[in-house]
């Protein structure tokens, strides 16, 4: 991961600190933006990973099989990660 204050992040820092109130506002609006994609991104993401989890379940529970160890041992989760989703 390349470090926030070098390369590219110095640049956008740089133009950060050279913007006025109005370039500001439009800059502050597109990260508003990208922020509600991420966090629609996320969602999908952990339902999907929420959706593999419970069919887990259900498999293993057809087999008789614990599921704690099943998910460390498969997914290399531990059982507390699951049940915060």
């Amino acid at each position: 991961m390349e470090n926030i204050l070098s390369g590219k992040y110095a640049l956008i820092l740089f133009k950060i600190q050279s913007m006025n109130m109005g370039q500001l506002k439009k800059y502050y609006a597109v990260i508003l933006a990208q922020e509600h994609t991420l966090a629609q991104l996320d969602l999908l993401v952990k339902f999907h990973r929420g959706s593999v989890y419970f069919r887990t379940r259900n498999w293993f529970e057809g087999v008789k099989k614990p599921l704690k160890d099943a998910l460390a041992v498969e997914f290399g989760v531990r059982y507390n990660t699951v049940m915060r989703l």
